[in-house]
């Protein structure tokens, strides 16, 4: 826990994982908030807002999903000043995120799409000093370290 408590973590939360978790009723923003009370900043790609943008816009419970990750997203960013927008260009949202890879120390990445995470996994392992901690969340609202 000490780890946890000692210097600001940097979270990437994938599409994957926001809308897994709004699926089961768990929401991943307050699970970061709990887990690293107050010591983290949440990087979300533009693209993955243009990615939640697009499926709110479809017929189904996922698009109300989408947007009410989108609600959610907005009120941490104005409300608690947790979220940073990270303006990237049209960079597809994998590669953004292994591109963040070795650029932040304390980097926690969640995602649901375990193609991703493995190859995340994979990469991270290169980096000696700026190493990303990957985890994905339950169906039971819990972050699980990915192995």
């Amino acid at each position: 826990m000490s780890s946890i408590m000692s210097s600001m973590n940097y979270i990437i939360i994938d599409t994957s994982s926001i809308l897994f978790g709004l699926k089961f009723n768990k929401n991943v923003f307050e699970i970061v908030k709990e887990r690293y009370i107050g010591n983290y900043k949440i990087i979300i790609s533009r693209s993955i807002i243009n990615e939640l943008e697009r499926l709110s816009s479809a017929k189904s419970r996922l698009a109300l999903n989408a947007k009410l990750a989108l609600s959610i997203i907005s009120l941490i960013k104005e409300n608690e000043r947790k979220v940073f927008i990270y303006k990237d260009s049209n960079i597809n949202t994998d590669k953004w995120i292994s591109s963040m890879l070795g650029s932040l120390s304390n980097l926690v990445i969640v995602t649901n799409d375990t193609q991703l995470a493995k190859a995340l996994s994979d990469k991270s392992k290169t980096y000696i000093n700026k190493s990303a901690d990957i985890f994905k969340i339950t169906k039971q609202g819990v972050l699980k370290k990915f192995q």
